[in-house]
């Protein structure tokens, strides 16, 4: 995207940035209860991205499961897309996966390689179907997103993805990524 891009040709870096990557993944109940977590005028995007707390201020439901990663990464452009690599720790494996996230207006694509293999792709309105592959076995599964929102402003970048998950073609619950990437230098603020 462009301001992070920007700043990072400014600095004479060329086409990549060391970045703050904070990405968090939310599991609604299967009973549907749950609401987004980010309304774009309403809150300030930091807070509602990492913190449990809902836009309105109140706590998130009981109804919710809740990923949370914090990762130095790399962000750069090349031609059309935007891509940002990261490793994350995952409990009980000494090796760490790898993650490369693609992504241009309304499609992000999220490749995981490691103790988990996946490549899953997100497009609105769009339904897709991946073989998300882990020590303990493989899992189908289908992401049907249903609203991607991309904000950039100079030196912070939010992506937010609804998507309904399936595994093996049967309904599990709504669920919604919120990727938080800033400048590196600023990750002091941001924690």
């Amino acid at each position: 995207m462009k301001g992070l891009l920007s700043e990072a040709a400014k600095e004479g870096m060329g086409m990549t940035k060391d970045v703050l990557v904070r990405l968090r993944g939310v599991q609604f109940g299967q009973d549907g209860t749950g609401a987004p977590l980010w309304q774009e005028d309403k809150a300030d995007v930091r807070q509602t991205q990492m913190d449990p707390v809902s836009v309105d201020g109140s706590k998130e439901r009981n109804d919710t499961d809740v990923i949370k990663t914090v990762a130095i990464g790399t962000y750069y452009k090349k031609k059309l897309s935007s891509y940002i690599l990261f490793e994350e720790t995952v409990e009980g494996f000494s090796e760490p996966v790898k993650n490369k996230i693609k992504f241009a207006k309304g499609y992000l694509e999220l490749v995981k390689s490691g103790p988990v293999n996946a490549r899953m792709v997100f497009e609105e309105g769009v339904k897709n179907i991946a073989d998300y592959h882990t020590p303990y076995g493989n899992i189908l599964v289908g992401t049907d997103t249903k609203k991607i929102h991309m904000r950039e402003e100079a030196d912070r970048l939010t992506i937010h993805v609804d998507y309904v998950l399936e595994f093996n073609d049967e309904y599990v619950a709504d669920c919604q990524i919120c990727l938080d990437v800033c400048a590196h230098a600023q990750n002091a603020a941001v924690q």
